[in-house]
């Protein structure tokens, strides 16, 4: 169908280009694959992880809890590397963190 076909372009792409994603886009992109209840599949969802393992250190408080929502809903593991650098700058930014960004 087109849409299954947009999506493969569109995760291909992703895929292709991730690693010039900023934090802020990093976060948007999988925000919006987790809220399509869409899974990245394998080369993509390396990327992902390589990438945000590699920004996590950059995060806003919302972008952090976006994309650790993200990993949620998508049931991916980000890995160990990921987690504690997430953690660390979790504490970091809290005195940032809203609400929502706790409940997240």
């Amino acid at each position: 169908s087109v849409g299954s076909e947009l999506l493969r372009v569109i995760k291909s792409r992703a895929t292709a280009t991730l690693y010039k994603f900023d934090p802020q886009e990093l976060s948007n992109m999988m925000w919006a694959l987790a809220t399509m209840v869409i899974t990245p599949g394998a080369r993509l969802e390396t990327e992902i992880k390589l990438r945000s393992t590699l920004l996590v250190q950059h995060f806003e408080a919302q972008g952090i809890a976006n994309i650790m929502w993200a990993f949620v809903i998508m049931r991916v593991n980000p890995g160990a590397s990921f987690a504690i650098a997430a953690s660390e700058r979790s504490m970091r930014v809290m005195r940032d963190m809203n609400h929502q960004n706790v409940a997240n």
